[in-house]
């Protein structure tokens, strides 16, 4: 890459013609296959190899980043920045779905929308359930779950979500 320029590829606009007149999805698994020893956060470096700073960004609210970590699990975005914010982008590897992500104050605004569209409380997946019962015990032993609203509904869930069975 020529340009100090990145950007996260995580909310993108594409002009699905260009991409197409361009090849691009054959362009950019060359791309991969040239930078392979560099790539750490796969499409996102590829992209940004191939772009090398040559694309228009979003504004800042086209693509809310709020960013959950451990560190920054009971902070919260001022209302401010939520009224002027048009898609909210959760990057990161902490997500509002997951355990450990429902501790996080922020992912307030992933439940408050599920909820208007859904039956449920709270969407919670797992990929590691071993990883997230660890999370949900830890969650209680350092009282981040005595933020939660809905806390039957959240060990109910998260109970269901963990122990159910897989279907092939």
């Amino acid at each position: 890459m020529t340009n100090e320029k990145y950007f996260n590829a995580g909310v993108m606009l594409i002009d699905i013609n260009k991409w197409r007149e361009n090849n691009l999805t054959y362009v950019l698994i060359k791309k991969m296959n040239d930078i392979e020893e560099l790539i750490e956060f796969w499409d996102q470096d590829i992209l940004n190899h191939y772009f090398d700073g040559k694309y228009n960004e979003l504004n800042k609210n086209l693509n809310y980043n709020l960013y959950l970590t451990e560190e920054n699990s009971k902070l919260q975005a001022s209302n401010k920045s939520l009224n002027e914010m048009i898609f909210l982008h959760y990057s990161g590897s902490y997500k509002p779905w997951t355990v450990r992500g429902v501790y996080n104050r922020k992912s307030i605004f992933y439940h408050l929308v599920y909820r208007k569209l859904f039956s449920e409380k709270f969407h919670i997946t797992t990929t590691w359930r071993a990883g997230s019962l660890l999370q949900f015990f830890k969650g209680i032993l350092n009282l981040d779950f005595l933020y939660l609203k809905n806390k039957i509904s959240f060990i109910k869930i998260t109970m269901k979500t963990i122990f159910k069975k897989y279907e092939n």
